[in-house]
């Protein structure tokens, strides 16, 4: 059995002072002759941190060390962005279609199975067929379309109320600038070096308006709507 204990430096620790570590300590054996297996992680570039694995026994340790391992040489792969899981199951979706050629509704319940009701609605409010035995022509069901199926089946309110916090209350929008100041105010770390982790740029502010905005108009003015903040912060800049 293993049971986390959380461990505060001592003052003479050469590492930041508050910083923490988090053990596994083995316990159920007896035989103090027997050796612990450690293993330490460090949680990021600019915090001092560091988890610590002990065990006993060594099979467990291998294991460990493996799984942990594959995470660190495959962060993409274990650590996607919300989006690149939800472009899975429009391709599935599409790939998975009847005899017709046609995408059947009831594939879209079962990807979605945790409300029905939500996901009839979100797919009248797309002008989509609804019914069970129903079937989507795939050329009516493009990424936007899934996207605006996606907003009205999952609201985001949380997302609302970041968008509110950073733009101009009387305007539906974020400019170039807001958008700018709210990544490196309040997505960046401030402990981050300027030369090596430089502040984001108006040149690349204005890249992402132009990958995530869904308004034409609005990506000619540079400025970011509430639906393009939501895919923003689903996309691969953001995931952990």
């Amino acid at each position: 059995r293993f049971h986390p204990v959380v461990c505060r430096q001592s003052e003479g620790d050469t590492a930041k002072p508050g910083a923490h570590m988090l053990v596994f300590v083995a316990q159920g054996s007896q035989d103090r002759s027997v050796p612990f297996q450690s293993l330490v992680l460090c949680t990021s570039w600019c915090s001092s941190v560091m988890f610590g694995c002990l065990c006993l026994v060594c099979v467990c340790f291998q294991s460990w060390a493996e799984d942990i391992m594959a995470i660190v040489r495959n962060p993409l792969t274990y650590n996607a962005s919300r989006y690149t899981f939800l472009e899975k199951i429009l391709v599935k979706l599409k790939l998975q279609l009847n005899m017709e050629g046609k995408i059947p509704v009831r594939n879209i319940f079962q990807m979605f199975p945790a409300d029905r009701k939500r996901v009839e609605a979100a797919l009248s409010a797309c002008h989509l067929p609804k019914g069970k035995n129903d079937a989507i022509n795939p050329e009516d069901f493009p990424e936007t379309v899934y996207k605006t199926f996606l907003m009205n089946l999952c609201p985001r309110p949380e997302i609302d109320e970041i968008f509110t916090s950073h733009h101009f209350k009387a305007k539906p929008y974020m400019t170039k600038e807001h958008l700018a100041k709210f990544i490196n105010k309040k997505q960046r770390d401030s402990r981050l070096n300027d030369i090596l982790f430089p502040p984001a740029k108006p040149e690349q502010v204005q890249s992402l308006i132009e990958k995530y905005e869904p308004s034409g108009i609005n990506i000619q003015r540079g400025q970011l709507s509430p639906e393009g903040m939501v895919w923003f912060l689903c996309g691969p800049e953001n995931n952990v």
